[in-house]
């Protein structure tokens, strides 16, 4: 996994691997990884009750990177209370911080 400060360009210019998938973490906001495959799908990744999780935020370019940045934060405090995001989401519920 690379280390990068995701932008806009970085996402335009990052080319598909031939073989598998590449994977480009933010060096801006903990937890938030870009899976480049056939998409470019954003994901957060970190820890609920010990375990490490994902949780898909959003496919490239419909959500932007700043928008993904905001969705990782929300996620990452929802996890740290003990709450599933990923059930949050599922359920259709509107991801809070309160």
């Amino acid at each position: 996994m690379a280390r990068k400060q995701l932008s806009k360009l970085l996402l335009e210019r990052t080319r598909r691997p031939k073989n598998g998938r590449l994977e480009l973490v933010d060096k801006v906001q903990p937890g938030l990884t870009v899976r480049v495959g056939r998409k470019r799908v954003f994901v957060w990744r970190g820890l609920l009750c010990g375990q490490q999780i994902r949780v898909t935020l959003g496919a490239w370019p419909a959500m932007s990177v700043a928008e993904a940045r905001k969705e990782t934060e929300k996620v990452g405090n929802i996890a740290a209370r003990g709450i599933d995001p990923r059930r949050e989401m599922q359920a259709g519920r509107e991801l809070t911080v309160s």
